[in-house]
Formats: structure tokens, sequence, C-alpha cells
């Protein structure tokens, strides 16, 4: 049938054009990307940004530091980016991201490296970390609870 031709170039150029269209972010890949911008923020030393990511009942357990809500946690970050003969720099190796069916719930593991420049002198370190996110009313996700071990205490997961 000549009125059918036009079929199959439809269907090319509808395939090429949802090929080429931006793929719509996923909380995946948000959180990815707050994270990122979350060491992004602690590299440049601006700790209004860091802080920003953490929830108003923000609970942390991080190895050899007391617990600390928002308000400690912020005050830790003041603390070590106000030093200016430190040059501190934050890295994740995002390993697994959870999201729950609800989609505003979130679980990330991933290793933190923790670089120190202070006079003249380097040192790494690393810790895994567990961190819950909710996505809040404004739609960031934001950390509500962080959990972190000394990286050399983990072993490799099962299986």
């Amino acid at each position: 049938m000549p009125g059918t031709c036009w079929r199959p170039v439809l269907a090319a150029a509808l395939l090429l054009a949802s090929a080429a269209a931006p793929r719509a972010e996923g909380p995946e890949d948000a959180i990815r990307a707050r994270l990122e911008t979350w060491a992004d923020a602690f590299n440049a030393a601006d700790p209004g940004r860091v802080c920003e990511i953490y929830a108003g009942d923000f609970e942390g357990v991080w190895p050899g530091l007391p617990d600390a809500d928002k308000a400690a946690a912020c005050d830790r970050v003041d603390e070590v980016l106000g030093d200016p003969a430190r040059d501190v720099t934050y890295a994740p190796q995002i390993e697994e991201i959870l999201i729950a069916p609800s989609g505003d719930f979130a679980a990330v593991r991933a290793v933190w490296t923790l670089g120190i420049e202070d006079a003249g002198s380097v040192t790494t370190s690393q810790e895994r970390r567990l961190d819950i996110l909710t996505r809040e009313a404004d739609g960031a996700w934001r950390i509500r609870r962080s959990i972190g071990f000394p990286a050399e205490e983990m072993r490799e997961p099962p299986g």
C-alpha cells in the first residue's frame, strides 16, 4: 500500500529522537550527584554548602569521634576547613545505592578517602560509610544517618 511507506521512516525518526533525548535523572543519579557535589563543596572549603546536605534531624556515628547531630557535624566541618595551614580533600567511591520502592528513601555504601596536606606532609585515610538519605519536601536528598567504619576493619562482602 502506498500510504504505509512513511511508517518505517516515522518509526526510525522516533527511535533516533528518543535516543538523542536527555535521560531523565532518577533517584540514583540524583544521589550520586548530591554526594559528588558535597565532596566538591568540601574540597572548595565551603562549609555552608557542605552542611546543606545534612537533614535537620541528622545523626552521625564516625570512628574516633563523639556522635554528632547536625550542629556538631557542621562545627567539625568548620574546624577542619577553617585551618589555613591545612589542605583537606574528600573523595567518594560509591559502591552501592539502594532506593526504597517509595523512591524517597535510600542507603548508600561508599568508601571515602580523606587527604590532608599539613606543613608539607601528606596523609590519607579511608573510611567505609553507610549513609541513609531521604528526599525532602524541596526535592533535595539529605543525609539523615551516617555510620562510618575504618576501612581496614571491613571485609569483602559475601557473594
